[in-house]
């Protein structure tokens, strides 16, 4: 069984538009889970503690 990742040539390159688009892809990808992150893991945290705060 041949190897097809060998007839691949490893002087091809991408053109910089589509390795900046695969960039920005990748940081919008994670400006969502970051955005999830606050408001899915750090927010209730934070509105747990509060309610806590003001039961004291």
């Amino acid at each position: 069984m041949e190897n097809p990742f060998e007839q691949i040539l490893s002087n091809d390159t991408l053109p910089e538009i589509i390795k900046a688009r695969v960039m920005d892809d990748i940081n919008l990808i994670k400006l969502g889970f970051d955005l999830a992150n606050l408001f899915v893991v750090k927010n209730p945290k934070i509105i747990n503690e509060s309610i806590k705060n003001l039961k004291k």
